[in-house]
């Protein structure tokens, strides 16, 4: 491209006329234009299939980047070959790619700040979270819209079944969440599972869902019911002393 583009002046098959008043393309420009055209719109279908993913509930959003992404692109392809003319009926004076830009970069703007349509603290967020002691599960819409690693693990190793073969969290199909308590109100409980650990469960609801913690607090419990043992072994010791000083007292 670059060959055809610096012997243009020999052939004039990249450029046949091209001044401040306009210009005129030769046969090479619109194989080498269909290339690239055949390039980019490989890549932004690739990225509009990865950001209707990534944006999940956002798909309004989405929509808008993805049409701000390639606004430029198609005003580039109308004016490349001719197609603005058969569509809208004139042709614009000049190259319209950087004002459709403009408008594009505009977009962008709005979709950023006005719709948030990215969270600048998500990978902050994921970094915090993801290696937490805490299982953390953010739900949104009936639908886990964030689980982090130690709550796949707690999940994977049965942790959350409970003695009843029941479940404190199930995630079935599309991260479809079922729980065996209500999110519609705050949560602070704790269950024995099938193991014979403990999980303290803190959910807290938030717009359209809830915020679930779950903590294995086994060793904790283990720890509190040692404690509780010795205070009954020391007040069955200081009981049994009181005994034998009153019995003291009373002989002497």
């Amino acid at each position: 491209m670059f060959l055809v583009v610096a012997t243009n002046p020999l052939h004039h098959l990249f450029y046949a006329q091209f001044d401040f008043w306009g210009d005129s393309f030769g046969s090479m420009f619109y194989v080498l234009q269909g290339i690239m055209f055949a390039l980019l719109l490989t890549g932004v279908l690739l990225c509009v299939r990865a950001y209707l993913v990534s944006f999940g509930q956002k798909r309004t959003q989405a929509v808008l980047f993805c049409a701000a992404i390639l606004i430029p692109i198609a005003a580039n392809i109308l004016y490349v070959f001719k197609w603005f003319k058969v569509i809208f009926g004139f042709t614009p004076p000049f190259d319209i790619t950087p004002v459709s830009t403009s408008v594009s970069l505009a977009l962008f703007a709005f979709a950023i700040f006005r719709l948030e349509l990215f969270d600048s603290l998500n990978v902050a967020l994921e970094t915090a979270l993801s290696n937490v002691p805490q299982g953390i599960l953010l739900i949104s819409g009936g639908k886990a819209a964030y689980i982090n690693k130690t709550l796949k693990k707690m999940l994977e190793n049965g942790l959350l079944n409970t003695m009843d073969d029941g479940f404190l969290v199930e995630t079935g199909k599309k991260e479809t969440v079922q729980l065996s308590f209500s999110i519609k109100e705050a949560q602070d409980f704790t269950v024995q599972n099938k193991t014979g650990g403990y999980i303290r469960v803190t959910s807290q609801p938030i717009k359209n869902g809830a915020l679930v913690c779950f903590m294995d607090i086994t060793e904790k419990q283990a720890a509190v019911e040692q404690l509780m043992q010795k205070n009954k072994e020391l007040s069955a010791v200081y009981e049994k002393l009181s005994h034998q000083a009153q019995q003291e007292w009373e002989s002497a």
